[in-house]
């Protein structure tokens, strides 16, 4: 069982290593190939995801929580450039709303599943 303090850090490791990593990938995303940071940032926060589930101690689910913010700062930029450079300027606020729809209707969605398949 976690303590609140062990919630806590679990929560605000994920968003200071995203923060901190976002810069770096981002400019990363620019210098390369967009679709192989995408690539790489959803392959480490989906590794990161399923580890999350064999761990056994609170330390390394800190870690798998923390990779998890790195691969999300590595998709988010990405992302958001690729979906500007194919889009034109009529349709790309359409599609960047679309992009953002989805992240926030897959993360209700894997909130209510997680605690449906919890029961």
């Amino acid at each position: 069982m976690l303590s609140d303090q062990q919630l806590g850090w679990l929560g605000s490791a994920y968003v200071i290593v995203l923060s901190l990593a976002a810069l770096p990938l981002g400019v990363v995303g620019d210098l390369k190939s967009r679709r192989a940071v995408i690539a790489f940032g959803v392959g480490l926060w989906s590794l990161f995801t399923a580890l999350g589930a064999t761990v056994n101690r609170f330390w390394q689910l800190l870690f798998c929580r923390s990779m998890v913010g790195v691969g999300e700062a590595g998709y988010g930029p990405a992302a958001q450039a690729l979906i500007a450079e194919v889009f034109k300027s009529r349709q790309r606020a359409v599609a960047i709303r679309i992009y953002s729809l989805g992240m926030s209707c897959s993360s209700d969605l894997g909130i209510w599943l997680g605690d449906v398949l919890a029961e």
